[in-house]
Order: structure tokens, then sequence, then C-alpha cells
């Protein structure tokens, strides 16, 4: 069996690389590879840099679309090109059994491929785009845009994936007269460490996060939260974004020691969690988080966000802690956690047994390997 995997559109493997994900992107696909013997091509949005990272996977067939086709500096520009790469790769995506779309953007080109090649299409999505853009005040243009490609991927494809409940049950109006077997949950996947630190050897100080620096992610709370804390505590933020410089400025005014240390790959990342027995989400609104998914199969004790996507991952004084975005309490919460070691015991043991059952990634490998093969019905006899 082989499987095209269609990047998000703009995306490359120098994106996935820039941000330290290219590693962790790639392992679910290596595993299913491993365990099932699936073939996997991929297409992307990059150029020769592509080629020259795509060395390293020497498993995959890398074809970015910029090395048929000269690059845009205008977006509008690169949705247009974009429509032409079924065509410039045809002969490869004809040999594949099943296409296999990579998030909601850029669901145009798969379709397209479908159309013409006569393909299943799974499209796998880990956040609703829709109402991601509700909740970041987009423009209404922007949000019925998102509403409308809803609306074609999930009428174009023969199976359509979410990655948490919550996305399911707002789906499920959509998959009307019998259709709703074709939309399942495929959670994000956790390769737990085999071994990991006591929480008594990691750092009884220091605080973890990880994330962009934007809105969503709320860091702003965080440093308000623990005003006069400097020579207490301090918090490790992996991650960038356009609001590092404000919130450096208001981790000062504040007296909060934060360090920001930039993108990890994802082999240091899985490393580093292990330094840490606390790590804070202060998200607004999420998907399924890989990150706070990651700091419990790596035995963190959570402190989380009750919003809803949170809710569906820890169950609240058992799993993780969770905390009211209206009246937090933060500071508090640590101090009352760190004085009651066995408790930490406990939340750190759970944590990472639920990640075991939920989110392992030898499951989920099994699952996908379930989903392309169901697809195969759909295949047109020659």
């Amino acid at each position: 069996m082989k499987i095209a995997v269609f990047f998000t559109f703009d995306y490359s493997l120098e994106t996935w690389n820039s941000s330290g994900m290219l590693d962790r992107e790639f392992k679910i696909y290596s595993e299913i590879k491993k365990k099932f013997g699936v073939n996997f091509i991929f297409f992307t949005y990059g150029n020769e840099v592509d080629l020259k990272l795509a060395e390293k996977y020497k498993d995959f067939e890398i074809y970015p679309l910029y090395t048929k086709i000269k690059f845009s500096e205008k977006r509008l520009y690169r949705f247009i090109k974009s429509l032409y790469l079924p065509f410039l790769f045809r002969s490869e995506i004809k040999q594949v059994d099943v296409l296999h779309q990579h998030q909601m953007l850029g669901v145009w080109v798969a379709i397209i491929s479908k159309i013409f090649f006569r393909k299943p299409l799974l499209l796998r999505t880990g956040y609703d785009m829709e109402n991601f853009a509700k909740l970041n005040n987009k423009s209404s243009f922007i949000i019925n845009a998102y509403r409308a490609l809803t609306f074609l991927s999930i009428h174009s494809s023969n199976l359509f994936t979410v990655s948490n409940l919550n996305d399911f049950e707002r789906f499920k109006k959509y998959f009307k007269n019998g259709r709703i077997s074709e939309l399942v949950i495929r959670r994000n996947w956790v390769k737990v460490m085999p071994q990991s630190k006591q929480l008594n050897q990691r750092h009884p100080n220091k605080i973890l996060s990880i994330g962009r620096l934007e809105d969503q992610k709320n860091f702003e709370l965080l440093i308000n939260q623990f005003k006069d804390t400097k020579d207490e505590l301090s918090f490790d933020i992996i991650g960038s974004g356009s609001s590092e410089n404000k919130l450096a400025d208001l981790a000062i005014s504040n007296n909060v020691k934060i360090n920001f240390l930039g993108t990890y790959t994802y082999e240091k990342l899985m490393e580093t969690y292990q330094d840490y027995a606390f790590y804070i989400s202060t998200s607004s609104f999420e998907g399924n988080p890989k990150t706070i998914l990651e700091a419990m199969g790596s035995g963190c004790v959570v402190i989380a966000s009750d919003i809803p996507n949170h809710k569906e991952l820890i169950d609240n004084e058992v799993t993780g802690i969770l905390f009211s975005l209206r009246k937090p309490y933060l500071k508090e919460v640590i101090t009352k956690l760190r004085k009651d070691t066995n408790n930490l015991k406990k939340l750190s043991l759970a944590a990472k047994q639920k990640v075991l059952e939920d989110n392992n990634i030898n499951d989920l490998a099994s699952l996908m390997h379930e989903d392309y093969k169901r697809l195969e019905s759909y295949i047109p006899k020659k």
C-alpha cells in the first residue's frame, strides 16, 4: 500500500525543521511503515532545501512544489500555483492507493487529485479552523471562508478524522444521512519515555511552559499571576513568536524571572520535559495540545486552564490540575502542590498512565493503518 500525504498549504520540511518538529511529525509515519510495510510519499510547499532535509529520511519520497514551479512572494499567487501541484506530480500521484491531507488548509490540492485520479481521500484535522478564527477575532470574511472550506472538506473526503471530542461533536452536524461513520476521532500520539526522572530529581523551583508567543497561549496571565516571585521561582518558556519583547517587558515590570529558550528539536524537547516537575498551560483555547500530552507522558504534573479541550485530557486533581481563567490563583496552586510530595507523585503517575492508554504511538499507528485499509474499498477496480 502506498499513501500520498499532502502538507498543509505553505508548509514544508523547512517549516517543520525551523519549528523543531520535523522528527516528531515523521515519527508516526515511520512507525506505520515499520509495523505494516506502508509506503509514504509527501508533497510539500518547499524547494531544494526540502530535498536536502529529506536525505535524512530515506524511507520516504519527498516532492517539493517549488522544485517544479517558481515560488511567489504573494500568498494569492502561491494559492494559484498550488492548484497545479496534482498535475506537476501526476505520475507520482497515480501510483498511490490513498490520499491523506495533513490539516484542512490546502485540502483543495487533495480534492483535485481525488477527482482527476480517482483515489479515496482521508482528511486529518487537528483543530477546527472556523472555531479558531472566531476565537482569534478574525474578520467575518475569514470565518466564512473557513466555514466554506470545512463544508467542502467534509463532503469531499471519504474519511474525516478529528483529534478531540469537542471537534467531533461540532462536526457531527455535517454528517447526516448515515455519514456519521465517516467521522472518527484520532487523537494526537505521544511516545512515552521508558525511563523518566523521579520528581525529586527535577528542578524544584523551575516551571516549564511551551507554545508560540502569541495571544492564544495567554502568557500574560502567567506573568501576572506570579508577580514578585523572582527570588523564589523561574519560568522557562520554549517557543517563539511576535509577543516575546512585550512579554519580556511585562516580566521585568512584574518582577518575574522568565527565560525565553526559543525552539527546540523534538528529541531535545523530550529530554527537557524530564527536568521539570511542573508544566503550566494558560491557553485560552486549544485543539488536542501535543505539549500537554508529552508533559504528562514525561511525568510532569500539568497545571492547565479549564478550557474544554484541556478538560478532555485532564481529570482535575487526578491526572493534573485545572484552574479557572476567571479566577486562576496560580501562585496558590503551585505553593500547595510543592508542599504535598505524595500528591505530586500520584498526579505524575496517573497522568503518565492516562497517556499510555489514550495516546500511545503504537495504538495510533495501528488505528491509522486500519483507516488506510478501510479506504481500500473505495479504490476503483481496474
